[in-house]
This record gives C-alpha cells, structure tokens and sequence, in this order.
C-alpha cells in the first residue's frame, strides 16, 4: 500500500514540526535518516523525516520503505510504502 503526506514545502525540519509523518503522533518522535549517513546521506533538509518509535521500528526492520520526498509545487509529499513482509 503506498501512501504520501503532504506538507508546505517551505517547512523547515525544526521541533516546532516534530510528528511522525505516518500517523500524526506528536508525544514521542524520533529522527530518520531516508538515506543512512554510512551510505552517504546528509544531517540537513530533506534527508530527515520524524517518524514515531513505532514507525521508526518499522523503518529499521524493513517494513517501512521510505522513498523521499516528491516535489509538487507548493507542497513537498512523503513517499513511502508499508510493507507486510520485508521481502518484498
């Protein structure tokens, strides 16, 4: 199942904006490399997203693919894709 969350695509990765982009959850909230700094990703901008521990979970163990962000104008939309086994 693939899903995309839209966001203003001026919105900076700040605490202010801290929600997993999944679900929503604001409490506890984690930060995510899309791709891992030992394959080379960055620490700054679109290279981060907040997910939730469980999503997080999710994101390390295979079950979450997260692809990037796509640019549609205005708004910037999370691409990823929930996975229900990891073999896919």
């Amino acid at each position: 199942m693939n899903r995309k969350k839209r966001i203003p695509r001026n919105q900076k990765f700040s605490k202010a904006s801290k929600r997993c982009e999944i679900c929503g959850e604001s409490k506890a909230v984690d930060n995510h490399h899309i791709t891992h700094k030992s394959e080379g990703g960055s620490d700054y901008g679109l290279n981060r997203v907040w997910l939730c521990p469980n999503h997080h979970r999710m994101a390390h163990n295979g079950y979450l693919l997260i692809k990037g962000w796509d640019d549609y104008g205005y708004k910037l939309k999370l691409n990823y894709e929930i996975r229900e086994n990891k073999c896919q």
